[in-house]
């Protein structure tokens, strides 16, 4: 997540402040400084990658790959810091876990987990993880593994997917 501060009479030079972290922004710190403005991106954690199979190369079978994880979504927020709350709590998505690997056994294959999704001042900013990716259900060289990726997210929701397009939130 990043933060970029901006002042309007007296003028003070843009600040980006960058969390990877959850933790709380006090507004009341850069408004005695002279910041009057804020702008906010906010990204969610991508989907974790499905587990495949993974014959170790005994030339019995074929390598079978799970689906990768979708992508975090984005939104970007702007505003006055004095509407502010303080402390303004501020989440940032972790990325999904992927799935379990195994050797022949596709029912012991996981799906990849979804990812987190980060915000700002609750609903001031938020950006949905990405889902997780299927895992392979086949442990074939003739057969599909049926191990799509995730859905990427979106912006301005948290529940993680929303697309195979993503998509980006309007700007208020």
């Amino acid at each position: 997540m990043r933060i970029e501060l901006s002042g309007s009479l007296v003028h003070v030079d843009p600040l980006a402040i960058v969390f990877t972290q959850d933790e709380d922004f006090l507004p009341e710190v850069y408004t005695a400084l002279g910041y009057t403005h804020f702008e906010v991106i906010c990204i969610g954690g991508g989907g974790g990658a499905g587990g495949g199979i993974d014959t170790a190369n005994t030339g019995t079978q074929i390598r079978n790959y799970g689906g990768k994880g979708g992508g975090g979504g984005f939104h970007r927020s702007r505003g006055l810091l004095s509407t502010l709350p303080s402390p303004c709590p501020v989440a940032v998505g972790l990325a999904g876990a992927d799935g379990a690997d195994h050797a022949s056994n596709p029912a012991l294959v996981t799906d990849g987990l979804e990812g987190g999704f980060s915000s700002f001042n609750d609903n001031t900013c938020v950006a949905s993880g990405g889902r997780g990716g299927k895992g392979a259900d086949s442990n074939s060289d003739t057969v599909s593994s049926v191990a799509n990726g995730g859905d990427g997210g979106l912006g301005d929701r948290s529940a993680s997917g929303g697309g195979g397009l993503g998509g980006v939130a309007g700007i208020p």
